[in-house]
């Protein structure tokens, strides 16, 4: 089982800031790291140490023998780490403890790579921050001059835990972001200098493919608030926004503390990964009329006898042209929750 640490309630990143491997017969820690060091600062490596880490990992099986190959995850001070599992090798006296670390991170592979970092706010500054939540989406690219897979991560940053900016309000005052990282295997960080700014969702489309990637700057309060779906050529991922001018407030009962909020806006994203161009139209996203807010959001069902795709969100269904022509595959999917 591989997990991250989870959530800080302080909001001080001292919590929640490991990655986990636990045998899972046993219960038994077989990986524990907390920095771009592992735990080993003491050989000489200046450690970059992760924040909480409340996002799934994405797991990659970049050659198809059944074993992983690549992690990639996110935190909560906006960086995507990736750990390489193909060549993890167990130290030669591993300690005795239940929940040491017991894989050679100098001799072998699994030392974590800072792939990308946000823009951190400067001290005594907290804003602007760029957490991020959700697992990213991992698109295959070729390879690069050494044989090892190239790979594109997509992910999106926003709170999700402070849904309404409650406990941040200076949140709403910022632009949150979707990246899209290309990962050559170079050894190379990336920030925001790196990539293309596409600063709106209705912002003209690109004729050619930033080489190194993009982010799309949402608009204010709007934040990313579930996992990201690549079909195709295409993302999906959706947005909630807890302030979009012009939502009615919310009918309740006079005695309701909820009574007279905004109801918010959700939207879909569709986006051709290779540019962040938009997949339909002229806008990246489009305003979901019947989902106030969405959670685990897109599922992708069937295909019609005319190639159409027809996926779902909580509240509606649409149905269009397959990204990519008839032939698309899906290259990730989530399972439908079952309510009663």
């Amino acid at each position: 089982a591989i997990f991250g640490g989870g959530f800080d309630r302080e909001r001080l990143n001292r919590r929640g800031n490991w990655l986990y491997m636990v045998d899972v017969e046993t219960g038994k820690v077989l990986y524990r790291v907390n920095s771009s060091c592992g735990i080993n600062e003491g050989s000489g490596c200046s450690p970059t140490y992760f924040a909480s880490i409340p996002s799934e990992p994405a797991a990659i099986d970049g050659n198809g023998d059944g074993y992983i190959d690549l992690l990639y995850f996110g935190d909560l001070k906006g960086r995507m780490w990736k750990v390489d599992l193909t060549d993890l090798r167990f130290l030669s006296s591993p300690p005795a403890g239940r929940f040491d670390n017991k894989i050679d991170l100098v001799s072998g592979s699994g030392q974590p790579f800072l792939l990308f970092e946000a823009p951190q706010p400067v001290a005594p500054a907290v804003h602007p921050f760029y957490p991020i939540y959700y697992r990213p989406t991992v698109i295959t690219l070729g390879y690069n001059v050494s044989g090892r897979p190239a790979l594109g991560i997509g992910f999106g940053t926003g709170d999700r835990d402070d849904i309404t900016s409650k406990a941040e309000p200076l949140a709403l005052t910022f632009k949150q972001r979707f990246y899209y990282v290309v990962d050559r295997n170079n050894g190379t960080t990336r920030t925001e200098a790196d990539l293309f700014d596409i600063t709106s969702s209705t912002a003209a489309s690109l004729t050619t493919a930033p080489l190194n990637g993009w982010f799309l700057e949402l608009a204010l309060g709007e934040r990313i608030n579930a996992d990201s779906i690549t079909v195709g050529s295409v993302i999906f991922f959706t947005t909630f926004n807890p302030l979009e001018a012009g939502n009615p407030a919310n009918p309740c009962a006079a005695n309701s503390p909820d009574c007279g909020l905004a109801n918010g806006t959700a939207r879909l994203y569709r986006v051709f990964y290779s540019t962040g161009n938009p997949y339909i139209g002229g806008d990246r996203g489009e305003t979901q009329q019947q989902g106030g807010f969405l959670s685990e959001p897109v599922y992708f069902q069937s295909r019609d006898q005319e190639g159409n795709l027809i996926y779902t969100t909580e509240n509606t269904v649409k149905k269009e042209h397959a990204p990519g022509g008839k032939r698309t595959t899906v290259k990730s999917w989530k399972e439908r929750s079952r309510r009663p």
